[in-house]
């Protein structure tokens, strides 16, 4: 969220109206031309109307038509300055011209040359930014009565200290000023409402403060109480899966396999049958994740494909906090994504009937694919930082966008160590694998969690903790430095037996959902801190107008 742009006194800019047509190359009839003809004057008209109403437009002078005989044009309208100067004249001509547009453009089927994607897409736009500054203003009262009511109690505290009656003096001095007695936000609350409420809600004032004091839903803790139910039993059946599994001698399968898998086979059923669970669980998955209909959270399933869409689209879309904090998440998920590899190779190569479990290990394809999953998510977060930095200028987005790209590095190299074991690759495994870890170390500490500031009040954190005991900073900077170096069990080859390699790997992929979880609480303090501390309050939307400095 950013800081809204202040509104400007001087010579506003208002909608661009886009009246476009498509020229025909073939002979016209009489009544077409007629047609064109009204067309062309209805839209003189809506000119003269807009310009009866205090607004005039640039470069109206050298409109041009079409072959055809329909306007061709790209005009821009400005507000004078006696409009611009007066109290509440830019919503009063926005309005206007809002009015007059949807009352001739909008309502008046017959109109073939108006572009309607345009038009909703801008509609959207302003209805956002009417709603950010009702809330703006409306926070912007709050922030006055507060002050109103802190210097209060303020001056009762000085009386009751000091011993004086001080406090009825300055308070009315402080009550007469312009901060506190003028009721001009007041007065803009109201006209906004007006405006909203006729032409984004049909005048129907009920629905308009649907959008503009939407009602804050009651939180429920009903979720995180089974994800904490179900965590806690699936920990106690993994543990007895383990023991079960250990006691039997069951080796051949995987470790990650839950505990019905036993029960299924001491039942009766083949190896076949119960290897096809899995998959048919993950389709089951996949069927609800997309389900269409309103079941099941679908606006959080819609959402959760929305950003992910826009995390393998990074360049195309801007980038929000949402996204990029997804991004992070998925470079934490690399072994999930490895494993869903294996597993989709495991039941498309029908490796579940023959049990042939190195048919996919060994094929080509499978290792090269291993390389683009673990590629993936760092050249996703990759891009993201590139668009940033398109959007913001802001160079230190190229300088993560490194910490990725050698995280990218990192990880191939330690792949191929995998596959060949030779003294060249461990070298060039302990090279790049130290400097993305310190690279990653620094990021996390100093930029994504704000700490190791020396000039700070608190020793090497910053100056504004939300956690009152900074021990648990140490601690999470200790654990975090820690768990980044996992990666040293990929050079020392622990000898251990298959089963016990599965749950090596578990266990570090364990480790690292660990760290992201301390990574995702640090990082989400320090922006609520950044938000709060420049005074982000509110989001900047983005109008369907153009600036005039923009004009050159």
């Amino acid at each position: 969220m950013t800081r809204p742009a202040p509104i400007r006194n001087h010579k506003s800019a208002c909608p661009r109206g886009r009246l476009r047509s498509a020229a025909s190359k073939k002979k016209r009839s009489p009544g077409e031309l007629s047609e064109i003809q009204s067309e062309t004057s209805r839209t003189d008209e809506i000119i003269e109307a807009l310009e009866r109403n205090g607004v005039s437009f640039i470069n109206s002078a050298t409109r041009s038509k079409t072959k055809g005989g329909k306007p061709k044009m790209s005009l821009r309208v400005d507000i004078p300055d006696a409009v611009a100067g007066a109290e509440g004249g830019i919503a009063r001509s926005i309005a206007t011209a809002m009015s007059v547009l949807w009352e001739e453009l909008v309502n008046n089927p017959r109109s073939d040359f108006t572009n309607w994607k345009n038009i909703q897409s801008a509609e959207k736009k302003i209805r956002s930014a009417f709603v950010e500054l009702y809330r703006g203003l409306g926070l912007l009262k709050t922030y006055s009565s507060l002050n109103m009511i802190a210097f209060t109690k303020i001056m009762k505290k000085f009386d009751k200290v000091a011993g004086q009656n001080a406090s009825s003096t300055y308070l009315k001095v402080v009550k007469r000023s312009q901060f506190i007695s003028s009721d001009k936000v007041v007065r803009l609350m109201d006209e906004v409402e007006s405006i909203f409420t006729k032409h984004f809600a049909n005048n129907d004032r009920k629905k308009a403060m649907k959008f503009l004091k939407p009602h804050q839903t009651k939180d429920s803790h009903m979720v995180t109480f089974f994800v904490g139910l179900f965590t806690g039993c699936f920990i106690s059946l993994f543990v007895i899966y383990i023991i079960l599994a250990h006691l039997s001698g069951i080796f051949t399968s995987i470790v990650a396999a839950m505990v019905i898998h036993l029960i299924l086979r001491a039942s009766g059923f083949s190896a076949s049958q119960v290897d096809t669970i899995p998959g048919i669980l993950l389709l089951i998955f996949i069927c609800v994740l997309i389900c269409p209909f309103n079941t099941f959270y679908r606006p959080t399933r819609f959402c959760f494909i929305r950003i992910l869409r826009k995390i393998v689209c990074s360049p195309f879309y801007k980038v929000l906090m949402v996204d990029f904090f997804m991004g992070d998440q998925l470079t934490s998920q690399i072994p999930l994504l490895r494993h869903l590899e294996t597993t989709g190779c495991y039941f498309l190569a029908q490796s579940f009937k023959t049990h042939e479990y190195n048919t996919c290990k060994n094929g080509r394809y499978y290792r090269e694919f291993a390389y683009l999953i673990s590629f993936l998510p760092y050249f996703w977060r990759a891009m993201q930082c590139v668009r940033r930095w398109w959007d913001e200028s802001n160079p230190d987005h190229l300088i993560n966008m490194g910490k990725y790209v050698s995280a990218m590095v990192a990880a191939g190299v330690r792949i191929t160590y995998a596959r060949e074991n030779n003294d060249l690759w461990l070298t060039m495994v302990l090279v790049s694998s130290v400097v993305a870890t310190i690279y990653q170390l620094y990021w996390d500490f100093v930029k994504d969690w704000g700490l190791l500031n020396p000039k700070s009040k608190n020793p090497w954190l910053r100056d504004n903790l939300v956690l009152r005991n900074k021990n648990f900073y140490y601690l999470s900077i200790a654990l975090n430095l820690v768990l980044r170096v996992a990666w040293i069990e990929t050079i020392m080859r622990f000898r251990v037996s298959p089963v016990q390699s599965h749950l090596l790997d578990f266990f570090l992929a364990s480790l690292e959902v660990i760290r992201r979880g301390h990574w995702n609480f640090y990082r989400v303090e320090n922006e609520h801190l950044n938000n709060v501390g420049q005074f982000r309050a509110v989001k900047t939307v983005p109008l369907p107008f153009l600036d005039r400095d923009s004009d050159g």
